[in-house]
Parts: C-alpha cells; structure tokens; sequence
C-alpha cells in the first residue's frame, strides 16, 4: 500500500505498516475503568494480540483516544504484569496524560507498546 504519506484508513494495512517498522501498533483497543476494593483501576483490552513473549512487565504504552492524535495530549501508561490475558486484557498505570476516574469503556483507543 503506497499512500505518499497520507493515512492508511484500513486498519489492517495500518497494522502491517506499522509492524512492517517495527512498531508494536494496537488499534480497536478499548479503554475499561473500574472501581475494585475503593480503588480505580485501569485497563487497556488489546484485539490484535502478539505472541505472549513480546509483551514484558512495565512496558511503556502511548494510548490515543483518537486516531493519528499521538502528538495531541496522548496518555503515557506502563504495564502492571508480563502480558495481556487471553481475552487481550492487560492492567496499566497512567504515568502521564488526563483520563476520566469515572468507571466505564473508552472506545477507539489506539496504543503503541515500547
């Protein structure tokens, strides 16, 4: 897909683009809050998994509540555990970066893991 620098609107070549670089890019993410034992807790469900092994605790995430919006506000997240379970889900903290405290799901969430 030779796009000239515009943007690749279908998710899979954009996923092939970015991975083609290198870049673990994650896109139909959802954002979850919840409330567990009087404390919020984040989580981020991945759809389009990698293997187990290329996830590690602490893994930095750069999540963007809108597309090609990385270089506006983005949120900065790490890795609470190893990997995401099978169902893609995977606890973060947010390092940096505004998120509502109000339980619930955030659609159209894109990522990038480092």
């Amino acid at each position: 897909n030779d796009n000239k620098g515009g943007v690749i609107k279908d998710p899979e070549e954009r996923r092939k683009s970015f991975r083609k670089k290198e870049i673990a890019f994650y896109d139909e993410c959802k954002l979850i809050r919840s409330r567990k034992t009087g404390k919020l807790k984040i989580y981020i469900i991945l759809k389009n998994l990698e293997e187990q092994k290329a996830y590690a605790k602490y893994d930095t995430w750069i999540i963007s509540t809108k597309d090609n919006t990385f270089n506006k506000r983005p949120i900065i997240a790490q890795s609470l555990y190893y990997g995401p379970s099978k169902e893609g889900l995977i606890e973060i903290e947010i390092l940096e970066g505004y998120i509502s405290k109000t339980p619930g799901v955030q659609e159209n969430v894109y990522a990038i893991r480092g």
